[in-house]
């Protein structure tokens, strides 16, 4: 008797403990990994790919209209708008590629093993589903900048940097073509 209450008390704490993880790794609203596993997973993968030569490719994301859906229609509709932009680019991302919510409606993918061109591949995949998501009669879109490992950053906040400053410069030309 004594044995089987031990164990189940470590049964017990196992799932307590892998639950603490992915409640700490994750986003609570979108179900996306969040920033704080968003900037481990990018140091690791940075680290190995100056060590050992591998690619990989980061994509920041900005969502298109989230604070005027919010104010015209709610925070139920714009919370709407991130879950089924965070479900809809994860069913076309591979499985080894992440996705997280950085914070608002900005977004990060790391694609490991993917080069710049392959980045792209990727990006116009979830431009094109997000463009069928309809929430409260606005189109969804966003704008994205892109990094690749091979421009041989000389850190990972250069790198995260170059790709958000990429993003602001598609917002920049986005806001031109409206105009």
């Amino acid at each position: 008797d004594i044995l089987l209450a031990r164990i189940g008390v470590h049964l017990r704490l196992t799932r307590s403990l892998r639950n603490l993880r992915d409640i700490s790794l994750t986003d609570d609203l979108t179900g996306a990994y969040n920033r704080r596993h968003a900037m481990f997973s990018l140091r690791e993968l940075f680290a190995r790919s100056k060590r050992y030569g591998t690619q990989f490719s980061l994509i920041y994301f900005d969502l298109n209209g989230l604070k005027r859906i919010n104010d015209e229609h709610g925070h139920l509709a714009g919370d709407l708008l991130l879950r089924s932009v965070v479900s809809t680019c994860k069913k076309l991302l591979r499985e080894s590629d992440l996705l997280f919510r950085m914070g608002g409606d900005e977004f990060m993918v790391l694609c490991p093993d993917t080069d710049l061109k392959g980045s792209f591949v990727c990006v116009e995949r979830m431009l094109e589903a997000v463009k069928s998501l309809t929430i409260v009669d606005t189109t969804v879109g966003f704008a994205y900048g892109v990094a690749s490992s091979c421009e041989d950053y000389k850190d990972m906040d250069e790198m995260l940097h170059s790709a958000d400053v990429s993003m602001y410069e598609c917002k920049r030309k986005m806001r031109a073509e409206r105009s």
